[in-house]
């Protein structure tokens, strides 16, 4: 979890893509307690915190929501 939220998006989709990852979730203050919130806006956690999901990864829980949750689209992912 830590290794895919931390990368950049582009690497964390070769991360998730390599580990068979299916849904990838994150609360709003998630890493918090690693000190990274506000230090991330080049990793995949600080992109899905500002609403900007990459186009791997599909929206499954509304904006707002306790937990954000995102299922992997595309590149041999059933629809």
């Amino acid at each position: 979890m830590l290794d895919l939220c931390l990368h950049p998006p582009a690497q964390a989709e070769a991360i998730a893509r390599h580990w068979g990852v299916d849904y990838v979730a994150l609360c709003p203050d998630g890493l918090g307690e690693r000190g990274q919130v506000g230090d991330d806006a080049g990793r995949l956690a600080g992109a899905l915190r500002a609403g900007r999901a990459p186009g791997w990864l599909a929206p499954l829980t509304r904006p707002g929501e306790a937990a954000m949750v995102y299922r992997l689209v595309g590149r041999g992912t059933a629809h």
